[in-house]
Parts: structure tokens; sequence; C-alpha cells
């Protein structure tokens, strides 16, 4: 559904709310979030002194007839005067409209009496406004439990990151340095200083490095730009961010490119250029004993060298002294 069209539907929920006449506490309007655009609104019904939390999925919205596309929850009175109490407390924060560079929109209004304020966040919550957090999350507590996933996106900012976990981080905005503790940093610096970011090359929106230690360890950086989203891991399966990811994540801050030789299995209808257009092939970081070390996702898996004696794919990318094809001669000739 085009912009447009979301926001002139918005502006026939707002009428069709307005003609009830119901006393609004709060409404909520998500735009573009993981493709889905949301309306929310808390109310006080004079009518039968209830509360209600109402929303309508403007995404699967397909005509004009709002009442038919209005879902609603009552809420407890004692549960919307702890809203009202985190806003009122917090009455004194800056109206927010951030800044972060994602094309999505939260905006949040709130009235109660006289009080009237706007916050707009693209994405999630920042810290300075982390009461929005306690706010929505009584909200989304009394809405199906599909939708809280989408207040789980709201908070990524304030949660602590893990390894092996989406969060939230900008790669042109955020410091690396806040992820890591003063020695990691200072440890991965050497590992760059000391040249030991052996591979680092993107193959399908993810970032892969080998760092060399005291063995061979595969970091894996998955970076979404649009989302301003990370997730990182690992082979050395430190439980925390680790030395290596450090080296890797600057290394790839400063576009860094060392290219994995590449191999491909023997296809007589591909070209090399065909192969390497449609990814058709597999990142090789070398070799040990009798096989080939393969990047697999966020590990490292072993393909032998030889299928019944015979090689069953084809060099597709090596480098400029031809290591990898020198490699596999010398392991060849021994085998002889």
């Amino acid at each position: 559904m085009e912009e447009k069209e979301i926001l002139l539907k918005k502006d026939l929920i707002e009428k069709y709310f307005n003609k009830l006449k119901y006393q609004k506490i709060l409404d909520a309007f998500i735009f573009n979030v993981e493709n889905l655009s949301l309306y929310i609104r808390v109310d006080y019904i004079k009518k039968n002194a209830t509360y209600r939390v109402s929303w309508v999925n403007i995404s699967a919205m397909n005509s004009n007839d709002v009442k038919y596309w209005v879902n609603t929850n009552l809420i407890y009175p004692s549960k919307v005067d702890a809203l009202k109490n985190i806003m009122l407390d917090n009455i004194d924060a800056d109206e927010l409209i951030d800044d972060d560079n994602i094309n999505s929109l939260v905006t949040i209004n709130t009235y109660l009496g006289t009080y009237y304020k706007t916050y707009k966040f693209k994405r999630y919550i920042p810290l300075s406004h982390e009461f929005l957090a306690d706010a929505l999350l009584i909200i989304f507590d009394n809405m199906p439990k599909y939708m809280f996933s989408m207040f789980q996106i709201f908070i990524e900012k304030l949660v602590n990151p893990e390894i092996n976990a989406l969060f939230a981080f900008d790669m042109n905005k955020d410091n690396i340095d806040d992820l890591f503790d003063t020695n990691t940093i200072k440890l991965g610096h050497k590992y760059i200083d000391d040249d030991k970011i052996m591979f680092i090359e993107q193959k399908n929106n993810i970032t892969y490095s080998v760092v060399r230690d005291e063995s061979d360890h595969l970091v894996t950086i998955n970076y979404d730009d649009n989302k301003k989203e990370i997730e990182m891991s690992c082979t050395c399966e430190s439980n925390h961010f680790c030395k290596h990811m450090y080296a890797a994540l600057l290394a790839s801050k400063d576009n860094m490119e060392k290219r994995f030789y590449k191999i491909s299995f023997i296809d007589e209808n591909q070209s090399m250029v065909e192969n390497i257009q449609k990814f058709n092939y597999l990142l090789c970081s070398g070799i040990i004993d009798d096989y080939l070390i393969i990047v697999d996702i966020n590990k490292f898996t072993f393909l032998p060298i030889l299928d019944n004696g015979k090689m069953r794919f084809k060099i597709i990318e090596d480098d400029e002294n031809h290591s990898l094809e020198k490699k596999i001669k010398k392991y060849m000739e021994d085998k002889k």
C-alpha cells in the first residue's frame, strides 16, 4: 500500500472515531514498521464508563468502511491511570522528533486535559525518552500477543545488545566502541595493525571475515542499513562481543576488502561469469589436511578435495598469486 493511500485511510479512521465522540487519551500512528502500518488509540467511553484500546491494521484495510476493521479491547481503569501517570510524570520531557535515517515513523500523541504532546521516532524509542516504552507496554499488553513483536522492535535501543541476536545499530552514526570493553578494543586494534584480517568480503548483504589468532575465526556481520539493525557472531564461541568481532567490525566500517577464494561445483552449462552473477559459488579460505575450508553462514565447514579420486569443483576466483591453485596442485602431487 502506498504512503498516500495509508495516510488517506488514517484520516478516515480518525473521522470515524471523532463521530463516536470518545474521550481520547492517547493515539499512535505506526507507519511502515516491518512493512506494517497501524493506528492505535486509548479512549474513555463516557456512555458506559469504560476504557478501551482500539487498533486498526491499515496495511490490511482493503475497503473504506472503517467499522469492519476496528479491533477493540477493554482496559482496566488502573492500567489507564498508570499510563496517565507515566505521561504526566514526564510532562517536562521535550517533544521528540528523532533524526534516524529510516523509512518508517511512529507518532504518539497524548491528550490529558490541557496537556498535549507529540513524540515521533523513526523505529526505536531513544534512551532519552525511555518512559515511552513503559507507556506503550501497558497498551500492547492489552492487544493480541502477535502484536507484541512490534513493541519489541520499538525497545531494541533500550535493551542490552547480545551476540547472535539482532539489535538496533547504525553503522554510520553509532560508535562501535560502545559495544566492547576497553581491553577488547585494544586487542581488536592489534589484529588490524598486525594484518590479521585474512579475508573480509560481503555476500548477500552479509560480511564474512576470517581473523587469524592461534587458529582462524570466522566473524559474520549481518547488517541491514535500511532498518539500522545488526547481528554478529564469531566461531571463537565467546559469550560476549569479542576482539575478533571488533576487528572485523572496524574493518567493515572502514570498507576493507580482502576477497575470499571462490569455488563452484562443476557444471558445464554454466560459465564462470554466470556462476558469479548468480552466487553459485562457495567462499573458501584455504586447505586443511584433505579438505577445503568453506564458509557456511556462521561457521566453517569442510569439503573433501577429492571425491572418489576426482575433483568435483573448479576455482572461479583466486588471488593474484594463484595461491589456492598452487595449494591444490601441491596437494595433488603429494597424493601421487
